[in-house]
């Protein structure tokens, strides 16, 4: 249902184009993948793990990857409390495909997999859609997909779920399809922490239709919260715990304050790649302040919020791949890059970068 409403009003001509980068984009990455896992070394990295005996599927389920795998197989119960971080959308989906693929440990990173990339894809053609331009679209839609840290789109993680199931509720809200928005919405709520905000195109939407929608429409703004209040209950009868999730999200990471996120930034002990980190936090700050002229109010509101939170969490560490999910600042790329020469340095670095960091996760450096 979500494939046939994002596609079927969908110009064919621009739904190809997108499939095309997106086909593209990612043979690119298993290309530098396989590339990096036969010449290059590996870090020494004691918390890493061999998740599989086939070394692609092991490199692409490193990190975050190894947690939602662990989830995915044996459930949250008895597993270590910082799994309740992770949100249940996206294991519970991969332990549908790897059950029904057979239950080894391969089915279950394959079928993780398969619902990272079919999400990917999904998530550039709504966001194309959002954009509304045809060419606006398809530049939104590619810097996505060639953003240095896109790998996490293809890889183990929940990245590129949340993105699609944000940004069509976003679309749906758009067409005022209210439940479908809201449905959406309580979806990605469920798919990753701070997922709930997730509603706000939602919210802003209803607020300006207030006059004319169904007065039964009002009820889908009930569904995120619902749903978080549910996984909420759900670990707190598992563990006692009624802030579970705060203390998983919080496990094993020393309180900082809010603005170390920024005085660290020359400190090499926390960031590897100060400029990069730093850089791609000013630019999505610019790009937010632009969504206010040039997308919806709720997409914009949604993007600011996403920004405070990103920038709020006292660390930038893994800031460049949650800038994934600030959608609306592509939109406002393809703005800020019409003309041919800052578009093509744009796709020339970013490429070049998301190649590096592609490398980098494979062989177990931290890239995000």
């Amino acid at each position: 249902m979500f494939a046939i409403f994002i596609i079927r009003p969908l110009q064919l001509r621009r739904m190809r184009a997108v499939v095309a980068i997106f086909v593209v984009t990612r043979l690119a990455l298993l290309v530098t993948v396989l590339a990096a896992l036969s010449f290059l070394t590996p870090a020494s990295c004691p918390v890493c793990r061999e998740a599989s005996s086939v070394p692609l599927l092991s490199a692409l389920a490193n990190w975050d990857g190894a947690a939602y795998l662990d989830i995915a197989r044996l459930g949250y119960q008895g597993l270590d409390p910082s799994y309740a971080a992770y949100f249940p959308l996206y294991p519970l989906l991969m332990w549908l495909g790897g059950s029904a693929g057979g239950g080894s440990t391969d089915a279950f990173i394959i079928a993780g997999l398969v619902l990272s990339n079919a999400a990917c894809l999904a998530a550039s053609v709504v966001l194309a859609r959002l954009a509304q331009d045809r060419t606006r679209g398809l530049k939104a839609a590619s810097y996505l997909l060639i953003f240095p840290t896109t790998i996490f789109l293809s890889a183990l993680y929940a990245d590129s779920l949340f993105i699609a199931l944000a940004a069509g509720s976003g679309l749906a809200a758009r067409h005022k399809r209210w439940w479908t928005t809201g449905a959406l919405a309580a979806a990605a709520a469920v798919t990753r922490p701070f997922g709930i905000l997730g509603m706000i195109p939602l919210g802003v939407a209803l607020w300006r239709d207030r006059a004319t929608a169904p007065r039964a429409s009002i009820l889908t703004i009930l569904l995120p919260p619902a749903a978080l209040a549910l996984w909420e209950a759900y670990l707190y009868a598992l563990t006692g715990d009624p802030l579970a999730v705060v203390h998983g999200y919080t496990s094993g990471f020393t309180p900082r304050q809010p603005l170390q996120a920024f005085t660290d930034l020359l400190d090499p002990a926390v960031y590897g790649f100060p400029w990069f980190v730093a850089g791609a936090f000013a630019l999505f700050v610019v790009l937010t302040v632009i969504t206010w002229r040039r997308t919806e109010r709720g997409l914009a509101l949604y993007a600011t919020a996403m920004m405070l939170v990103i920038g709020g969490a006292g660390s930038l560490t893994s800031s460049m791949r949650y800038e994934l999910s600030v959608y609306p600042a592509f939109i406002a790329l393809a703005d800020a890059a019409r003309s041919r020469v800052p578009n093509a340095v744009w796709w020339v670095v970013s490429a070049l970068l998301a190649v590096f960091f592609a490398a980098m996760f494979a062989l177990d450096f931290w890239a995000g």
